[in-house]
Parts: structure tokens; sequence; C-alpha cells
């Protein structure tokens, strides 16, 4: 998969657009797990978010 995406688009082997791109994804993804955590934290005293 991550082959095919390289070979497609060889501007995305760019060090400063790959880096964006990982930085990007990882803070999405600290970002989700901090909202799952603190929504699993808090669900014992709260509805959950997404039943709102």
């Amino acid at each position: 998969m991550i082959d095919m995406a390289v070979e497609f688009s060889p501007a995305l082997m760019t060090t400063p657009v790959m880096s964006s791109i990982v930085t990007g994804l990882l803070t999405a993804g600290l970002l989700v797990w901090a909202l799952i955590g603190y929504d699993y934290v808090r669900a014992e005293t709260a509805p959950k978010l997404w039943q709102k």
C-alpha cells in the first residue's frame, strides 16, 4: 500500500512533505486517543460523548 503511494507520487518522498504528513497523522492520532481516554475516564459520571 505504501509502496504504491510512493510509486505513484514520488513527491511524497521529499523530507519536509513526509515529515509534515507524519507529524499531522501523529497529532491527529494523539488527539483521538486523548478524546477516547477523556471519555472513558468520565464515563462513570457523565454520558458518553457520542450519546449526547
